[in-house]
């Protein structure tokens, strides 16, 4: 049973969700039109004459509960397909006047949100709500004759946005640089092969990656960075000859491109970037590991 660390508890309405036939691509907030707790809401959906359910439900109060584990569909969009996709949140009106939400439970969500994004890399790495279905954030609104999730939550979308991407980017991204060995932990790293390819890790776990994942395109500049291992192909890298005895390390997602000094310098403190494989011998260098001089 797939709960979010976050959820302080679980009341499961087992008869008001299936098994999830789809990856997770998106997260659905919804309005849950009552000024309860996560636990209130989670107990009213496992009523056995209401016909809906959530993954989790969201409190006033800020409290987490888990409705529906993640690996199951909730019903709770109006479409089987959105709810095959999304991990669904029902969040609790703020009390008196028209229906807003504390403070606390914009906090939960945020949370919540940095949490799934984590762990499901269909997500894509970040929160983007686009309005319409080109982001991973979807809107009950969008599939069925409502308001919900209401016009004050719509108006902390941009907040909410802004909040869990940079969560998420906080001590995940660091960018490569070339410098003189100094023996520190900082430079020290394995291979770690993966059928043909290789996962190259740092001693901290993290490996090296493509910024902007399988989604962006191939080009010269594109940014290298450290990153937690989400298994796809922009962390997967190959070895071929370079120069002087050393070797390139080419990406999986398109071989014609590898790691490269920045702006074939081999001078320290320059940035490692992804280039397209060079035939001068001064590029040759910048693109070669082991040869290239200090």
């Amino acid at each position: 049973m797939t709960v979010s660390s976050l959820a302080s508890g679980s009341i499961i309405a087992w008869n008001k969700c299936n098994p999830r036939i789809q990856k997770v691509t998106r997260i659905t907030p919804h309005q849950m039109a009552a000024h309860w707790t996560g636990a209130q809401c989670a107990s009213y959906f496992v009523g056995s004459n209401v016909q809906s359910s959530a993954n989790y439900c969201i409190g006033y109060n800020g409290d987490i509960i888990c409705n529906v584990p993640e690996e199951y569909r909730a019903w709770t969009s109006s479409s089987w397909d959105n709810d095959q996709k999304a991990i669904t949140v029902e969040l609790s009106n703020g009390s008196g006047g028209p229906p807003g939400m504390t403070d606390a439970t914009i906090e939960a969500f945020i949370r919540l949100c940095v949490d799934i994004i984590k762990r499901y890399p269909g997500l894509g790495g970040s929160f983007r709500y686009t309005g319409s279905l080109s982001g991973n954030i979807s809107l009950h609104e969008w599939f069925a004759s409502t308001s919900c999730p209401g016009s004050y939550f719509k108006s902390k979308l941009p907040y909410i946005e802004k909040e869990v991407n940079r969560r998420l980017k906080e001590g995940q991204y660091m960018g490569i640089i070339q410098c003189a060995p100094n023996f520190s932990d900082a430079q020290l790293w394995r291979f770690e092969a993966d059928g043909d390819w290789f996962k190259v890790v740092n001693k901290g776990g993290k490996v090296l990656d493509l910024k902007g994942g399988t989604g962006e395109s191939m080009k010269n500049g594109r940014v290298v960075q450290v990153y937690k291992d989400n298994g796809t192909d922009a962390q997967r890298w190959g070895k071929v000859e370079g120069v002087g005895g050393g070797f390139r390390l080419v990406s999986k997602l398109d071989p014609n491109y590898c790691l490269d000094v920045k702006n074939g310098a081999v001078n320290e403190r320059k940035n490692i970037t992804l280039h397209t494989l060079q035939s001068k011998p001064g590029s040759q260098w910048a693109q070669s590991f082991i040869a290239a001089p200090y």
